[in-house]
């Protein structure tokens, strides 16, 4: 299972995250609360980042990739998750 965590910065209160157990790339990418991401103008792709060691980090992309967010924290089968790998521009 791929398990995601949705990203809430620390700033933010009174919200809980997300914690959401798929089996691939595509129900991962169907969640209501991801796919809004697509609905942005210059939305590029979603891709992910081995930032740290222990998971991913599930990016958005816009502006070709000049602007990115971050979604949310891969875990469990992370590797299953067939994202291009996020790179700075």
């Amino acid at each position: 299972m791929i398990i995601f965590r949705n990203y809430i910065p620390n700033f933010v209160e009174g919200v809980e995250s997300k914690i959401i157990e798929v089996e691939t790339t595509e129900q991962l990418l169907s969640l209501s609360f991801i796919k809004k991401w697509k609905d942005d103008k210059d939305f590029y792709r979603f891709s992910k980042s081995k930032y740290f060691e222990d998971y991913y980090l599930l990016m958005a992309e816009f502006k070709e990739g000049k602007v990115w967010w971050v979604v949310g924290y891969l875990t469990g089968e992370k590797d299953k998750v067939e994202l291009p790998m996020w790179k700075k521009i």
